[in-house]
């Protein structure tokens, strides 16, 4: 468990990354998480939930292990590309 300080540390540090990712070069974070929230929740609404399944099927193949864990997080990433895009 992150102690208050760490939570704040990873906070700033994912507004960082959304900056960065955002493409602003303008210094200002303004409206920012609203951007990334709108974007996200519209990639939720139009997931093709086959395509997510597919996806997931030859990350997982591409492991070529049978290691749940590893199996677990190339899962989690596919899932991660669908929902936040341009984000990551």
């Amino acid at each position: 468990m992150a102690n208050a300080w760490q939570l704040q540390q990873r906070r700033a540090d994912l507004m960082d990354q959304l900056y960065d990712r955002s493409g602003r070069t303008n210094g200002l974070y303004t409206g920012l998480w609203q951007e990334f929230a709108a974007d996200v929740a519209i990639n939720a609404r139009d997931t093709q939930y086959d395509d997510v399944i597919h996806d997931i099927a030859i990350a997982i193949g591409a492991t070529e292990t049978i290691d749940l864990a590893v199996e677990a997080a190339a899962a989690l990433e596919v899932i991660r590309l669908h929902l936040f895009g341009k984000w990551i």
